[in-house]
């Protein structure tokens, strides 16, 4: 072997190392969302458990949402959206573009988990994990939702995307896995409707 040849698979191996370093600490970061564990974010402050009110709340938001895009109802998909994200995507066949394209599971999923929602410090803004389980294919996301008006809004959604499942690259390699079902919650989607509080 040559040395560049000894350059490249140390290359590889390096990135290899790193990626999964960092993949290890973001599955680690979501998995507590599934726990209950608190965690502190500089931009937030002291993020801690939701309240038996805010729960409630979120599970209306969320689960509303997702009803919506479960019965094609995109108009009112977008009215659980915060402002911020309408002025972005808010007209409903750009959004129901969006979400048959990039998250197909949040629109012909079986059933919803929720994870321990937790909140800001001043609770005006919830973080919901939750798991969609559909068919073939269970995806996990954490939504972000932010009071206004009195109301809490979508103003974000991390992760929720499907990929396909990793391939034996080599001998003893693994996929990863989602959080462990144990740690949670199965609750049925809530009505269809906008938080009155």
């Amino acid at each position: 072997m040559n040395s560049n040849t000894i350059k490249a698979y140390m290359f590889v191996a390096v990135m290899l190392a790193l990626g999964g370093s960092v993949l290890w600490h973001w599955q680690s970061g979501r998995k507590k969302l599934f726990e209950g564990q608190d965690s502190q974010s500089p931009m937030m402050g002291q993020v801690r458990a939701a309240s038996a009110r805010e729960v409630e709340n979120a599970k209306l938001t969320v689960g509303g949402q997702l009803a919506a895009f479960k019965a094609n109802d995109y108009v009112k998909a977008t009215s659980y959206q915060a402002s911020g994200i309408k002025s972005r995507i808010g007209d409903p066949k750009r959004f129901r573009m969006m979400i048959e394209n990039m998250y197909p599971e949040f629109s012909h999923y079986k059933a919803v988990q929720y994870g321990n929602i937790s909140s800001s410090g001043d609770g005006n803004v919830l973080f919901v994990p939750i798991r969609l389980i559909g068919q073939s294919v269970t995806v996990t996301a954490e939504y972000f939702l932010r009071r206004e008006n009195g109301m809490y809004r979508v103003a974000g959604v991390d992760g929720g995307m499907h990929s396909p499942p990793m391939r034996r690259q080599y001998p003893g390699h693994r996929p990863l896995h989602a959080p462990p079902v144990e740690h949670i919650v199965q609750q049925p989607s809530p009505p269809i409707g906008l938080p009155t509080h």
